[in-house]
């Protein structure tokens, strides 16, 4: 039952490694097209609060949410709040 769990944790681990990744990229596009400059740790930073967010926002739409309560939502989660 041991090697189960860890196999298992082991591919929720990489899931999450791979969607921080593709976050992360994509943060740094957003921040080249808009000329801003972040280092590094701030890029890493906004990609973990980030990872995530399209999938909570399709389930907020499939439970019938208004896109500005998803935004507000989603300010009250970036902004440290519970969701």
């Amino acid at each position: 039952m041991n090697q189960g769990i860890q196999r298992r944790l082991g591919r929720a681990e990489t899931a999450v490694s791979e969607q921080r990744e593709r976050m992360r990229a994509r943060v740094e596009r957003v921040v080249l097209r808009m000329g801003a400059e972040l280092s590094a740790a701030e890029i890493d930073d906004l990609a973990g609060r980030l990872v995530g967010t399209p999938a909570r926002i399709r389930a907020l739409r499939q439970a019938g949410l208004a896109d500005d309560r998803i935004l507000e939502r989603l300010e009250h989660q970036i902004d440290g709040g519970e969701p």
